[in-house]
């Protein structure tokens, strides 16, 4: 259907139009209604604003009068712009003023038989206007949006859903899409802040792995993983260095299961064996120098230990050897008294004896005596010495 309607909206001066609220038109006369309608079309107001637009304020005026024949000619003119407004904004992918056309032209002439074909115009257009809203929601992240829009799309469609399923793996697609960047943000701020394998469940290689297992090809994961190697990789050569084998062992196993062919993981298990082998050796070393520092200590002991005892041998015999010197002393003090004593004695017992045998020697003269005074009685008493 071809229209040489003028654009919809044209400059007239809004004094031309008295606007009336739609719940006010019922108090208009007719001459009244009639007037404002014409006004409204000559402004170019032909479906615009709602409740004074020339299409009701006609509809409005035909009632009042109960049909009549201008009324309505003017109406079905009205009208037939209206229907070139609906198929204009149609092609101009204007959907919802196309829609509020056709509901203007339905609300005239709810039985024009173009009103069909329109419609399924404007289905489609809505169809279209939808699915292209969807789009830009999916693509700007507005999954919610999309979803509602996706939906309306669906009960516009019928029976050919084709383009509307694919639009809906295309918000599945976004929506996986956006969790996956949305984890690999998580895993890289790990990355970044060196949690690489800890806490549990919080850590870059949980969050790549994650990833990982949604989508097995995802460059930014395997790569995210490689990092974590790396950094594993890195931390294990610093434990080396610090002689903590445990943790260097187990970061470098934890580094060999994400990416076993990692040069600097050979490189850093190489310098583990040999950072290892040095410390048994240094400590076999020092273990047998410790050992040979015991031995010449209980070998100095031992030294010590002997000139002690030889010296305590040599003063126990010098305490012997002067014990026996101070015994036979003793002994030779004793028996020297012994023999002083015995030699006293003796001489006292030969002093006694030769006392006693004094007194024997004086008695044995005594004995004598008397017989020799007997003999010489008288001469003794003449010859008596003068003492």
């Amino acid at each position: 259907m071809e229209s040489t309607v003028a654009p919809i909206e044209t400059t007239v001066s809004p004094a031309l139009i008295t606007e009336t609220p739609n719940n006010a038109l019922s108090d208009l006369s007719f001459a009244e209604l009639l007037n404002q309608a014409r006004a409204a079309r000559n402004a170019g107001n032909l479906i615009s604003p709602p409740g004074n637009s020339a299409v009701e304020l006609y509809i409005a005026a035909s009632a009042q009068a109960g049909g009549d024949p201008v009324a309505d000619a003017e109406l079905s003119d009205v009208v037939l712009e209206v229907f070139g407004i609906v198929e204009t904004v149609i092609l101009a992918r204007d959907a919802a003023r196309a829609e509020t056309a056709f509901d203007m032209a339905r609300l005239a002439e709810p039985e024009n038989s173009s009103l069909n074909f329109l419609d399924a115009q404007l289905n489609q257009l809505k169809l279209r206007d939808r699915v292209d809203q969807a789009r830009v929601a999916i693509r700007d992240n507005r999954f919610e949006e999309a979803g509602t829009l996706i939906s309306e799309a669906r009960s516009l469609a019928g029976s050919d859903t084709t383009e509307v399923d694919l639009l809906t793996g295309e918000l599945s697609m976004a929506r996986g899409q956006q969790e996956v960047d949305s984890t690999l943000a998580l895993a890289n701020e790990r990355l970044d802040a060196g949690n690489l394998i800890s806490p549990a469940n919080n850590n870059a290689r949980y969050y790549f792995a994650n990833v990982l297992a949604s989508d097995t090809n995802n460059v930014a994961a395997q790569t995210g993983l490689l990092g974590v190697a790396s950094e594993l990789t890195l931390q294990a050569s610093g434990a080396i260095d610090r002689n903590d084998f445990a943790a260097a062992d187990t970061l470098l196993n934890e580094a060999r299961a994400l990416d076993p062919s990692n040069v600097e993981l050979i490189a850093a298990t190489d310098a583990l064996a040999d950072a290892r082998e040095s410390v048994t050796a240094a400590a076999q070393e020092a273990d047998a120098t410790r050992q040979e520092e015991a031995d010449r200590q209980a070998e100095i002991a031992r030294q010590v230990e002997a000139k002690r005892l030889a010296a305590i041998q040599r003063q126990t015999e010098t305490d012997r050897v002067t014990a026996l010197a101070q015994q036979a002393e003793a002994d030779r003090t004793v028996e020297a008294a012994r023999v002083a004593a015995a030699r006293l004695e003796t001489e006292r017992r030969q002093t006694e004896e030769a006392r006693l045998a004094e007194i024997r020697g004086q008695e044995t003269l005594k004995e004598k005596r008397p017989r020799k005074s007997k003999q010489k009685g008288c001469a003794l008493k003449r010859q008596q010495p003068i003492w």
